[in-house]
């Protein structure tokens, strides 16, 4: 099993950080998309994170 290997933002960037960061409302409402398959990909630069949903 290959091993997977940890991004510098992910090394930075924590669920405890994201909640910290997003507040409890939206965190909770990303980890709902999240768990119910909605989240297609992420996407990142230098000063954010973004997650792709599907259109409506």
């Amino acid at each position: 099993m290959k091993k997977k290997t940890q991004t510098a933002l992910g090394k930075v960037l924590t669920q405890e950080t994201l909640l910290e960061m997003a507040g409890n409302r939206y965190f909770a409402r990303g980890e709902s998309y999240f768990a119910k398959g909605h989240v297609n990909d992420l996407a990142s630069d230098e000063d954010s994170v973004t997650a792709l949903l599907p259109r409506q």
